[in-house]
Order: C-alpha cells, then sequence, then structure tokens
C-alpha cells in the first residue's frame, strides 16, 4: 500500500508543527465538534511510531470502550492506510489494549475511569511512556491527567533525544481544562493558536530551553474531509449545543438544566457588603484530601471563604480541632451559635458532639435527610435549587472581591437538576447515589466541592424561619 498525498487545513498543519516543536510540552487540540482533531493526533502518534523503533505511546480516554470504537477506529481504517502502513506491519490486540508495530514501537491503551479505590491512580505508576495523548480530556479527572502525565519521558526519550508529549484533545468544557488552557489562550488575543511558558525542558544536545503549553483551536470548518452533512447537523442542533459544538463557544452554558448557568453568577456579583445579619455555613471535611471550608453570610451576600486547617499530627482530636476552628470563626466575626449551621455527616458527627459540650447549639444540616418541602429528592437537592432561585431572583450575592470566587464558580457549574415524576433531583456530590458513572460532582471535578457546599449551608442557615427544618426545636444539639 502506497501512502496517499496528506491533505491537510492550515489549522491542522499547524498543530503537526507544534506537536513536532521540542519546546511544546502540552498541547490542547480543542474547539468544536469533527474539526479532525483525533485525526491530526493519529496522524502524528503514526508517525512518531514508524520514525522511533521501540517507544510507547499511551493513548488515554475515560472510557476504553469509547477509545475503541472511535480513536483506534480511526487510526486502523483512515491514517494507517493514508501512509501506507500495511496490516502485515502491525498487529492490534483489543483484549491487551495494544497497537504494536513491526518495529516495536507501541501504542498502549489506557482506560482513564475514575475508580474509588484507587484514587491517587496508583495503577498508572508501573507505566513507563515516551509520551501521553488524552482523548476528550474534558471527560477526564484533573488528577488522572495530571498522574498520567508523569508517566512520559520515561521510554527510550534519552536514547533518541525526544521530548516527551501530552497531548489532548475536547470540545468546550467548564472543567479545570478551561482553567488551564482556554482561558490563558483568549487572554492571549486567542486567533488560530497561543503558546505561553510552561517550564522548562533539555534538548537532545543539552541545552535547558524555555518549554510552552500550546492551545489550537479547531472547528468543524477546518476539516476538509467533513462532509456538509455533518456541518448540517450541527446547524440544526438546539442553539447551546451549537454554539459550542459548532462555534467552539467556550462560555456557553451546557444543557438547560444548570442550576448556576454563568448569566446567573455573573449578576449575582455585589461590590458591597453590609453586616446586620452575618450566619456561618461549615462543611466539614471526610477524610482523604477534603477540606473543611466555612462560608460566612453578611445579609445575604457570601462575603468569605475560610479554611479551617487541621494538623493530622496533633495529639488533639481532628473534630476537636475543627470544632474550635469553627468557635474561633464565629467569636472573631460576632456570629452567634444558632447562626451556625454545620454539615452534620461523618465527621461531622464528631465535631457537632463536640460543639454541643461547649454549650454551642448550632444548626445541623444532613444532606440526605427528607427536604422541608415536598418535591425533592432530599434536602440537599432541595437547598441547592433554592440557592440557585435564590442567585436568579437577587435574593442573595457573592462578593465581587471573594477570593475564592473562580473556584467557587467551577464548583457551583456542574450542578444540574432533574425534574422526573415532579421530583427535584440535583447531581449528586458522591459517586453511586443515583449518578452516572462520572457524572457526580466529585467525579467531574476531580474534587469534593467544598466552597460551594459551605455556600448553600450557610444560604440555609440565613433562611432562617423561612426553612421549618431551621426551627431549633427540631434540629438544635
Amino acid at each position: 500500500m502506497q501512502p496517499q498525498k496528506l491533505k491537510l487545513s492550515q489549522t491542522q498543519s499547524l498543530a503537526l508543527r507544534l506537536l513536532h516543536d521540542p519546546t511544546v510540552v502540552e498541547l490542547l487540540f480543542g474547539g468544536g465538534a469533527g474539526g479532525a482533531k483525533s485525526f491530526i493526533v493519529c496522524i502524528w502518534m503514526v508517525l512518531e511510531c514508524r520514525n522511533y523503533p521501540g517507544i510507547r505511546i499511551g493513548l488515554g480516554r475515560e472510557e476504553l470502550k469509547r477509545l475503541k470504537q472511535t480513536t483506534v477506529v480511526t487510526l486502523i481504517s483512515k491514517v494507517h492506510q493514508l501512509l501506507g502502513v500495511k496490516d502485515s506491519e502491525y498487529t492490534y490486540s483489543e483484549q491487551s489494549g495494544t497497537i504494536t508495530y513491526r518495529n516495536g514501537s507501541q501504542i498502549l491503551l489506557i482506560d482513564m475511569k475514575y475508580h474509588p479505590m484507587d484514587p491517587e491512580y496508583d495503577t498508572f505508576g508501573s507505566l513507563e511512556l515516551t509520551h501521553v495523548v488524552i482523548e476528550e480530556v474534558g471527560e477526564v479527572q484533573e488528577k488522572g491527567v495530571r498522574v498520567l502525565s508523569t508517566r512520559k519521558n520515561r521510554f527510550l526519550n534519552k536514547e533518541y533525544g525526544i521530548v516527551g508529549k501530552t497531548v489532548m484533545t475536547c470540545n468546550p468544557t467548564q472543567n479545570f481544562i478551561k482553567r488551564m488552557f482556554y482561558e490563558v489562550y483568549k487572554s492571549l488575543g486567542m486567533g488560530r493558536y497561543q503558546k505561553w511558558e510552561h517550564g522548562q525542558v533539555e534538548l537532545a544536545d543539552g541545552r535547558l530551553v524555555t518549554a510552552f503549553r500550546a492551545f489550537v483551536k479547531s472547528l468543524v470548518f477546518d476539516n476538509p474531509f467533513v462532509s456538509r452533512n455533518y456541518i448540517e447537523t450541527l446547524n440544526q442542533a438546539p442553539p447551546a449545543e451549537r454554539k459550542r459544538l459548532r462555534d467552539g463557544d467556550w462560555d456557553v452554558d451546557e444543557g438547560d438544566y444548570l442550576l448556576f448557568p454563568s448569566l446567573v453568577l455573573d449578576r449575582a456579583l455585589r461590590a458591597n457588603v453590609t453586616s446586620n445579619r452575618r450566619v456561618l455555613g461549615v462543611d466539614i471535611a471526610d477524610g482523604g484530601k477534603d477540606s473543611t471550608r466555612a462560608g460566612v453570610m453578611d445579609d445575604g451576600v457570601l462575603s468569605e471563604i475560610i479554611e479551617i486547617p487541621v494538623d493530622a499530627a496533633s495529639t488533639v482530636d481532628t473534630a476537636e480541632q475543627t470544632a474550635l476552628g469553627i468557635i474561633k470563626i464565629a467569636q472573631q466575626r460576632g456570629i452567634n451559635p444558632q447562626d451556625v449551621g454545620i454539615d452534620g455527616v461523618g465527621v461531622g458527627a464528631g465535631v457537632r458532639a463536640i460543639l454541643r459540650t461547649r454549650g454551642w447549639q448550632i444548626q445541623v444540616f444532613e444532606g440526605g435527610a427528607a427536604p422541608t418541602e415536598p418535591g425533592y429528592q432530599d434536602l440537599r437537592s432541595e437547598q441547592f435549587w433554592k440557592t440557585g432561585q435564590d442567585l436568579r431572583q437577587g435574593s442573595i450575592g457573592i462578593y465581587v472581591d471573594l477570593p475564592d470566587l473562580t473556584e467557587l464558580r467551577d464548583e457551583l457549574r456542574p450542578h444540574q437538576y432533574t425534574n422526573d415524576d415532579k421530583i427535584i433531583r440535583v447531581t449528586p456530590k458522591n459517586p453511586g447515589r443515583g449518578a452516572k458513572v462520572g457524572q457526580s460532582i466529585k467525579e467531574l471535578l476531580g474534587r469534593s466541592p467544598d466552597r460551594a457546599d459551605c455556600f448553600v449551608i450557610a444560604r440555609w442557615v440565613n433562611a432562617g424561619s423561612g426553612d421549618p427544618r431551621n426551627d431549633q426545636s427540631r434540629i438544635s444539639l
């Protein structure tokens, strides 16, 4: 089989040039659907495998089955044919997840799904890779991306003088990828691509030079092979989906069921804060790497988010350290015990007991408890829904200079709702509570939404007599 003449668009040619630039160590090829992102990345992988016998490229995606159904099909049925790779020149083992070329180079297929039994992605620790490629990186947890990226530059890089790369593709998404790549690209002026400094890299000749991250924008119109029918399919998509997938709009709100759309969060910002009534909502860390955070509301405006530190080496019990931290924050800000609400589940139960022994009759929020009104799955769904409605109506707000504002927005935005059988259900915080695989807030963010939770608990306390569950005779300690 003879290689065909390679016909690429300007954007695709640009992406290949950046992929062959040894100073570009991380590249995101993103934008809209149908931009032949995977096609270009597959061309680069096959060329690398052809030019450097014996190397290993890790090719990952959140779901291995979908990786095999999409990228692998593109690589074998289109790219191999285009580059003249004969069937006798490679072996594809679907069972072991490997594509092995005659010169010993391999592409290893990697399942990047989050598993609660392996939160640190320790299963990646044994991998030794030359390069890392992650398809649809917006589906993958940030932790998984970081850990897999540490496995590059570990196999034949020094022997060949190859700089290991992390290459990613995605459509517009609202998670960490937007912060890491798109927002920087946007701040630099946008255009077809941008690159910016990202540490240093040693070249084959021993020189230590500046390394770069790069973002290449790719839209369906940049793909010379796309069918007109596919473009028409995108043209007929719902407005939000059309903006995101056809136009590559990273700022559009995804779906009609967001509780906290960007526009609502923008309108909720307040430049001034008054302090006639001040309340405190606390989300208690339940072990691991979660943090205990307290949200302060002044007259309905979230004005502070404070992390309560815990010293694991201390002889003082973790729950007691947390309880003392809550008391300190409340006393410093003149907040009465009855205006303090804490997450009372898990470790929170111990904190509640200690506060009780010290005479602090605080309010207890249990997300899985019954709602205060019918029509909601549980108390958490009810209070997230009400927080979203209050923000829309302007009855509560967020201080514009809140230091954690970006992180808070990131934690609020993934929350969506369904209204099946007239019961409102909000995206669950943890895996396994009725969520589809990969669709709990922790899985979407790669961390616990501590800031969002303390904000909602503070709003719940601030609602006062508006919520029957806040009646002290029912829930005080």
